[in-house]
């Protein structure tokens, strides 16, 4: 069996729904590739200004319910909590692991990339980074 656990973070803001459709059509591909005895364990993460997580689960179908409730809505503008994203779990994916990561969104101004990219480096956490916008546009961001 597996020792590598994967996580999956999503900003599901509401200007994420193209993003979103397309990390369902990857994740519902990537599951599709998984023999469920070998199944490792998977974090299904979102954010908008505040961190929540979905799943936690090596049960192929609970993640493949998970995957199907996924909606943009809601939330601020920009920034979001994508550095705290990362840093609220990080310390859970096991050496080796992997991390998908998409928002279209900055993170907040205070946010510690250094430290938490050192984390990710000292656990050899490979971080897959999906980002398709910034907050460069000053009506975008939050108040």
């Amino acid at each position: 069996m597996t020792t590598f656990s994967y996580h999956c973070y999503i900003d599901i803001t509401g200007s994420m729904q193209g993003e979103i459709d397309g990390v369902k059509a990857a994740l519902k591909q990537f599951i599709a590739t998984i023999d469920a005895s070998q199944s490792p364990t998977v974090a299904l993460i979102v954010f908008k200004d505040v961190v929540t997580v979905k799943a936690f689960t090596k049960d192929l179908n609970v993640l493949l319910k998970v995957v199907d409730t996924l909606k943009a809505e809601g939330g601020g503008t920009c920034p979001e909590a994508s550095v705290e994203a990362l840093a609220k779990s990080a310390r859970h994916v096991k050496a080796g692991g992997q991390i998908w990561f998409t928002t279209d969104a900055s993170p907040y101004p205070d946010a510690d990339i250094p430290s938490v990219l050192d984390l990710l480096k000292s656990q050899n956490i490979r971080l897959n980074a999906t980002v398709t916008g910034d907050c460069g546009e000053v009506n975008s961001l939050n108040e």
